[in-house]
């Protein structure tokens, strides 16, 4: 059984206004948590979201005592993984030492996915690769047709190839 925090709050104590207000949608905060507001969590539950859950939990500012007047703000917890990433046929991705996990370059890797390994899952991570999260196109655009409030959530298209 997973153990939640009890409550969120921002990372740092002098994030500007300005930046808070153009993460409304989804952001993180402590600890890299995923943090999205209930307008963007409905909007996630109509997909195949597998193993992924939601927790709402109250939102303070970095001080861990003035709540955030906006909300209700929800926890994402992603829990689905799969086994579709392809090293040998990514681009700009670094062999950790001693296992089997890889790190993206971030501005200049290009990630290969194994499409048959998903199945119809809209969202998932895959436990070889650092830092990443993968959405479905179809997910991707409906987050995009939505105008959702993405500050900081960039995607960036994958290689999608055939069954190595």
């Amino acid at each position: 059984m997973p153990i939640y925090p009890v409550a969120l709050y921002f990372k740092y104590p002098d994030t500007p206004e300005s930046y808070k207000k153009k993460w409304r949608d989804i952001f993180q905060v402590q600890l890299g948590l995923v943090v999205v507001s209930g307008r963007m969590k409905d909007q996630l539950q109509e997909f195949n979201l597998c193993e992924t859950s939601f927790r709402e939990l109250p939102l303070f500012e970095n001080d861990q005592n003035t709540p955030r007047p906006e909300g209700p703000f929800f926890l994402m917890h992603i829990l689905q993984f799969q086994d579709a990433f392809v090293p040998e046929l990514s681009e700009n991705v670094e062999k950790l030492k001693n296992v089997d996990k890889w790190r993206p370059a971030i501005t200049s890797d290009v990630l290969a996915v194994n499409p048959d390994a998903v199945g119809d899952a809209d969202l998932w991570m895959d436990h070889r690769i650092e830092n990443r999260v993968f959405f479905s196109d179809r997910l991707r655009q409906a987050i995009k047709d939505a105008k959702f409030r993405t500050y900081g959530l960039s995607f960036k298209a994958c290689k999608v190839v055939a069954n190595p």
